[in-house]
């Protein structure tokens, strides 16, 4: 008999019943037999600390890469150009994203970032724009990927990868909410 967990129930994948108690078994082959919150947090704490230190993360990229955001945050508010090409990898950077057209369907945007920062720079400054970061995965000390919510008007997605020692956008991609 086999559980999986899968959100926030254990389900015994034989018989699709829930259970409070589960079995879990570990790498070494060890098998634990506990109360559900038990297993469920002794997870969260193993696959986040394990996690975090196979990924290479620390601080400081933690850091930088809010930083990096923030920079393009701040820049798209206030059409400040140099915040956003301080943000941007802008001769490799795309942008892309789905809009939605008159007809109510997505329409797919495909742009380079030097175009889209001259479009933002352009703009009146809009100092009342909200977002702030849903989630921050540093895949190695080169990769990382940040999601943003703008306002709940739109959901960014943000590659990012180091470039010369600073963290840099190499792609956004969008979808309109």
């Amino acid at each position: 008999m086999r559980w999986r967990y899968d959100a926030g129930v254990m389900r015994n994948t034989d018989s699709g019943r829930r259970s409070r108690f589960a079995e879990v078994s570990w790498r070494n082959n060890r098998t634990v037999k506990a109360p559900l919150p038990i297993i469920a947090l002794t997870i969260a704490l193993y696959t986040g600390l394990s996690a975090n230190d196979a990924q290479g993360e620390d601080m400081s990229d933690h850091d930088a890469i809010k930083t990096t955001i923030f920079d393009y945050f701040e820049g798209l508010k206030n059409a400040d150009r140099a915040r956003l090409e301080k943000a941007f990898a802008v001769d490799a950077g795309h942008m892309k994203g789905y809009l939605k057209g008159k007809d109510g369907k997505y329409e797919l945007s495909v742009r380079p970032m030097n175009e889209v920062i001259d479009d933002w720079a352009s703009r009146d400054p809009n100092p009342d724009m909200q977002g702030r970061i849903v989630a921050i995965n540093i895949y190695d000390d080169i990769a990382a990927q940040v999601i943003f919510d703008f306002d709940g008007i739109f959901t960014d997605a943000f590659q990012l990868a180091k470039v010369d020692g600073e963290w840099r956008i190499i792609n956004k991609f969008y979808i309109g909410q």
